[in-house]
């Protein structure tokens, strides 16, 4: 449960940023397209397409990236930019399509490897994902940015390469102040490999950057597994106070005073642990 929704996010996917940045510096639509397209035009609504989507009108957005096809069918970051749009609205096969295109029409654009990558790891398809990933950095080493290793690793550990997880994860580390993420996922991977002096090192790191409660739950329970019992009781305590309806932090803290003879606060949790599931079911029930 804690690792889904890490994946979750970083699952999340968008036109790498990089894409429209390299429109500053180069043309958006190649000579290719002819004389007949609208430049103009097509680059007005490609970069008011930008805009909406980063304000969350995808809709729109997605009228505007089709407006600027249709002005300049050769407008490739167009259509990268719709395979996003389309990724954020659920559309997963209308995007591999546009991104299919702009890899046929150019082989070496390494922004479309990239949104392909994402777009394998949504379908889980995580052997086809790290290689895109790879080769998009192959033809752009500058895409290789610490989110990129970040995705990398995701799809090693999708396939229990763990290793070399522990690897992707030490770059995205290095190349990101603010890696929480990242030494979150390399603490389940070292703790995978059977390394955990080093899991809970990076757990250390990662409650240091963020005090998150998924930290916290995460480093009891490699705690637990050490037989420190005092410092996993304490790292419960301070993930059921970030988040007092986590039902599985409160089942670990009743298992765990229950072994050091708390009887009675074993006894509360697991009653606080059914509330907590029956308030769900009940939801659930009337939202059906």
């Amino acid at each position: 449960m804690i690792i889904a929704a890490i994946l979750f996010t970083a699952l999340t996917v968008s036109t790498p940023s990089e894409a429209a940045e390299r429109s500053e510096s180069s043309p958006l639509i190649s000579n290719e397209c002819g004389s007949s397209v609208d430049q103009n035009l097509s680059e007005s609504n490609y970069r008011e397409a930008l805009r909406l989507q980063a304000d969350g009108s995808l809709a729109r957005a997605q009228d505007k990236l089709s407006t600027a096809i249709e002005y300049a069918p050769c407008n490739m970051l167009a259509y990268l930019a719709r395979a996003g749009v389309r990724i954020e609205r659920g559309d997963i096969v209308g995007a591999l399509g546009d991104v299919e295109y702009v890899i046929t029409m150019k082989p070496t654009l390494a922004e479309a490897y990239y949104v392909r990558g994402q777009i394998h790891m949504r379908l889980h398809l995580w052997a086809s994902a790290a290689r895109d990933l790879k080769l998009a950095t192959q033809l752009e080493p500058d895409l290789a940015d610490a989110q990129f290793f970040l995705q990398l690793a995701l799809s090693s550990m999708a396939q229990f390469d763990f290793w070399d997880a522990i690897g992707s994860l030490t770059r995205a580390i290095a190349k990101d102040d603010d890696a929480s993420t990242a030494y979150f996922l390399r603490s389940f991977a070292y703790e995978r490999v059977g390394q955990l002096t080093a899991a809970i090192s990076d757990m250390n790191a990662a409650i240091g950057l963020s005090r998150s409660a998924e930290a916290f739950h995460r480093r009891a329970e490699l705690f637990i597994r050490t037989g420190l019992d005092g410092q996993a009781l304490s790292d419960l305590n301070a993930s059921i106070t970030l988040n007092p309806q986590d039902a599985e932090a409160l089942a670990d803290r009743a298992r765990l005073h229950k072994r050091i003879g708390d009887s009675e606060s074993a006894a509360v949790d697991l009653r606080k642990r059914r509330a907590i599931l029956n308030q769900s079911v009940q939801s659930r029930l009337k939202d059906n």
